[in-house]
């Protein structure tokens, strides 16, 4: 799809976007009256269209706070805040566990849009020493020799995750950024640096579509080979692997001030929008033509507003709001109060049959993000 074909569609009205937010805002209260204090939401929705409660102990599991702290960012209520800030707790209990919930590079995710997040409102002492602690378990899984962090598996066990990088990582980095803001350390940022410039070396091809991962040996560093774990094959271009890349790329420039960064982040993004099907709606690889991933496209329209505030303003919020857009006129949007979720028919992991055509926790909290991104051109980040 050409990019000026995308522009076409109609900007979103401020009674549309409010109208939306309203939603996302019933939902988060929904969600709310299920979940209390103690429960978090599986990754995706099941066949009732609900989202199961299970302990902190996923990936994903961080989103759903992330749409407490912007619920209360946009009604100021506090009942948001209280019940995020007891989130912020549970992910400290996630830590001091250990075990496989945290032995991931995935800390990012989970701490930025928890502890990270209640520290930016709060100023709490304890969230902030929790973003240390979740940085410093982060650093674990940097291996020096090679200047990555390694995304899976335990520590210095052999296998095929041993010196594994994936794309979804970039999204990560911007927490250890945050790390060394509020510590003074530049070994958090350092690191950041050295693991970005690695994986925009072998995780974006030539032609700026991106393999999924990559992997080095750990000992010395040398590369390897790719290989794909949800993208349809090796050399396959897995949608939202794109769509972090985006996002991801974009943050790095916001921190590094690096013009590398922000412009490889509009190249994958041109990408992106080239590879579109006709109507506009990626599906879950761009080689394939069954399952869409809405999920990829709200991540994108986030990446793309962020990239409003370093380049060409106007094209880059209309782009933003064209994928919007786009979402609400083709039915993607669930207004069903019976319905847990609101951003549907978006593909978790294709090969394991997760949340085919589904609702899925990231994509309900990108789609709700780049809402309050639109509503305020001056949103500050939670990553």
């Amino acid at each position: 799809m050409r990019k000026e074909v995308l522009l076409k569609e109609e900007i979103l009205s401020d009674v549309v976007l409010e109208k939306e937010i309203n939603n996302c805002l019933l939902k988060v209260d929904n969600l709310m009256l299920k979940t209390k204090d103690e429960f978090f939401l599986s990754p995706n929705t099941n066949e009732l269209k609900k989202y199961d409660l299970i302990g902190h102990t996923q990936w994903t599991s961080s989103f759903y706070t992330g749409m407490l702290w912007l619920s209360y960012e946009y009604t100021n209520d506090d009942k948001y805040k209280n019940l995020a800030q007891k989130h912020t707790i549970a992910a400290r209990k996630r830590l001091e566990a250990g075990g496989g919930p945290v032995e991931n590079h995935d800390l990012g995710f989970i701490y930025s849009l928890s502890a990270f997040t209640d520290y930016k409102f709060t100023k709490s002492e304890y969230a902030k020493n929790l973003v240390v602690d979740a940085a410093d378990k982060l650093m674990l899984r940097y291996i020096s020799n090679a200047k990555i962090i390694q995304a899976w598996g335990k520590m210095g066990e052999p296998g095929e995750n041993s010196g594994r990088i994936i794309i979804d990582t970039y999204m990560n980095l911007p927490f250890l950024f945050r790390a060394s803001e509020l510590t003074g350390d530049n070994k958090y940022r350092d690191a950041a640096i050295n693991h970005a410039k690695m994986a925009t070396k072998y995780l974006i091809r030539e032609d700026y579509t991106s393999n999924h991962t990559y992997h080095f040996d750990p000992t010395n560093g040398k590369p390897i080979k790719t290989t794909t774990h949800q993208g349809l094959n090796d050399t396959s271009c897995w949608a939202r692997g794109q769509s972090w890349a985006i996002y991801g790329l974009a943050l790095l420039y916001k921190f590094t001030n690096e013009r590398f960064y922000l412009d490889m982040s509009i190249n994958v993004l041109n990408k992106f929008i080239e590879l579109l099907s006709e109507d506009g709606i990626s599906f879950w690889d761009f080689d394939c033509n069954d399952f869409k991933d809405a999920s990829a496209m709200a991540i994108t329209a986030c990446g793309v507003l962020e990239l409003s505030k370093y380049t060409n303003y106007d094209e880059n919020v209309s782009l933003a709001n064209a994928i919007i857009s786009k979402l609400i006129n083709n039915h993607y949007i669930s207004y069903d109060k019976n319905e847990d979720g609101i951003l549907n028919h978006s593909c978790y992991h294709y090969h394991k049959n997760f949340g085919r055509d589904s609702f899925v926790a990231w994509g309900d909290y990108y789609y709700f993000e780049a809402l309050i991104r639109l509503n305020n051109p001056k949103w500050d980040l939670y990553w």
